[in-house]
């Protein structure tokens, strides 16, 4: 940490020693004009004087009064044109009867005063010895100050930075629960919490990965195991018939393979912070019919029409859609009729929303097919615009979901049936799935008790969306 900051000192340290120097020559550099002419300003009543008190004194009498008009800083003499080496500017502003700054940095002076070639000079112009050393201690001793203060405060930025630099370090090393602290005499402005964030985000999509990773391979174990326990069982076997039904297992299992790859790959891609949705503006009404007709039913059987006046509580107004089952469609000993009413009361024709088309139908699929595995007769999907928001409520009437059970409902491989087979089917993915979505929708998901008795999922996000 000590090579960052060690060029600041070195140039603090020749800053107090040569600053004042430094200073001179760069006024020197930029306004040399200026500076003459504050020079002449300065000695032209010297001048004056030396001249006068010159003229009324004999010629034999001037060493005398020169030498008592002199001083140790700012001597006074008369010297020959000759015995200078003047320039043409300075001899032709000389024979005009100005003066003339021969020497700008050691402020030599010139000014003819007759016309036998002698010259009044005055200068070199220098200081007292105790002038200078008020100087000295002054200049230095206030550099000095300043110099402290510099150091004080870099050591302060320099703790805080080692500080951050060691949290980096660690959370290089792995340790993915090291965080920065963000006291006052510890944060570099921003830098903390923002380190702090990445730090939880990287913490959050490890654990994801190695949780996906782990409940991933603990799917496939289940249909693997089949499929090798189907193989040694088909390889005994002599009869065509239950040769076929063993490999018919055999392709079951394999494309339950298949889903839950492409479902893991779905959740993956939705987790991923980098994703980019392309949102479009949709009349809710029209979308909604498009979905109706749109979206597959598991089960043949089942039709899913649009009329008008479904049911009274739906509003004379509404819109709603109707799905007959006349024979089973959850695992059950007994037949159900299931209907799924489509319910848009309250949203106007013309109100248009902002959302990911396929995204959003995605999620809608997985709620609805989601609520007719466990509904006992009815799932309605209804759909509300409060408030600059959007929201899509699926309910259905079948046990609905504890509450113990709602909060890690949306993680993934979470099931509220523990109990998973072929026929009630599954990986715990979907509820998950649309979180992220919905997420992805600057929005929020959440279960609650559904008036029809069982449970109400609703998801809502803002109808324009930030981008």
């Amino acid at each position: 940490m000590l090579r960052i900051f060690l060029p600041l000192y070195l140039l603090l340290f020749v800053f107090s020693f040569y600053s004042n120097d430094l200073f001179d020559q760069l006024l020197l550099m930029m306004s040399p004009e200026a500076i003459v002419d504050d020079t002449v300003n300065d000695l032209s009543g010297a001048f004056y004087m030396v001249e006068e008190v010159l003229r009324l004194t004999p010629p034999d009498q001037w060493p005398e009064k020169l030498e008592k008009m002199s001083s140790a800083n700012i001597p006074v003499k008369l010297v020959s044109s000759q015995a200078l080496e003047l320039s043409e500017p300075g001899l032709t502003t000389l024979e005009q009867g100005g003066i003339w700054i021969a020497d700008i940095e050691h402020d030599i002076a010139l000014k003819a005063f007759d016309t036998e070639g002698r010259i009044i000079q005055i200068g070199p112009i220098d200081t007292t010895d105790m002038y200078e050393d008020s100087v000295f201690i002054t200049f230095f001793g206030g550099s000095g100050v300043l110099v402290i203060c510099v150091v004080l405060w870099t050591l302060t930025v320099q703790r805080r930075i080692r500080h951050l630099a060691q949290a980096t370090q660690k959370l290089g090393q792995g340790e993915l629960t090291v965080r920065a602290s963000e006291a006052g005499h510890l944060r570099v402005s921003d830098l903390n919490h923002n380190f702090n964030t990445m730090a939880e985000r990287i913490q959050q999509l490890i654990e994801s990965h190695k949780h996906l990773s782990n409940a991933v391979s603990h799917e496939l174990r289940t249909p693997i195991s089949r499929i090798k326990f189907e193989l040694d069982y088909a390889q005994d076997l002599d009869d065509v018939q239950e040769l076929q039904k063993s490999l018919n297992s055999i392709a079951e299992d394999i494309n339950e393979l298949e889903d839950l790859v492409s479902e893991a790959l779905t959740y993956a891609r939705f987790e991923r912070s980098g994703l980019k949705l392309d949102y479009e503006s949709q009349v809710l009404d029209s979308w909604l019919q498009q979905w109706s007709q749109q979206i597959k039913l598991p089960h043949d059987n089942i039709t899913l029409t649009l009329v008008s006046g479904l049911s009274d509580s739906l509003g004379s107004s509404s819109k709603a859609a109707t799905l007959v089952q006349p024979g089973p469609y959850r695992a059950q000993t007994h037949q159900i009729s299931q209907r799924v009413q489509i319910q848009t009361s309250q949203v106007p024709q013309s109100m248009e929303v902002e959302f990911h088309p396929s995204s959003i139908k995605r999620a809608l699929d997985n709620l609805v097919l989601n609520a007719c595995r466990y509904a006992d007769y009815q799932v309605q999907v209804s759909f509300e615009v409060l408030d600059g928001s959007v929201s899509i409520l699926v309910d259905d009437d079948g046990p609905g979901i504890p509450e113990q059970d709602r909060a890690t409902l949306f993680d993934p491989f979470v099931r509220a049936d523990k109990s998973r087979s072929k026929l009630t089917g599954g990986f715990g993915l979907g509820l998950a799935i649309v979180k992220q979505i919905v997420l992805r929708h600057q929005g929020q998901v959440e279960v609650t008790d559904s008036p029809l008795g069982g449970a109400r999922f609703k998801l809502s996000w803002p109808r324009q969306q930030s981008r």
